[in-house]
């Protein structure tokens, strides 16, 4: 459900799939690993985010 969320493309960019969950707020900084903290992503924005939260 989350990856066909923004009409299946990435959160960040908006331009590529979505094809990966990233974490509103990250797991490494106690970010909770449940669907509301879900955010549908591209691979490379993914990894670009990292440890940061969506804001950052």
């Amino acid at each position: 459900m989350t990856l066909t969320a923004n009409a299946g493309s990435c959160t960040f960019c908006a331009v590529k799939p979505s094809t990966t969950l990233d974490h509103e707020a990250p797991i490494a900084d106690n970010g909770a690993d449940v669907w509301w903290n879900f955010l549908p992503a591209c691979k490379p924005c993914n990894d670009w985010k990292g440890k940061r939260t969506a804001t950052e």
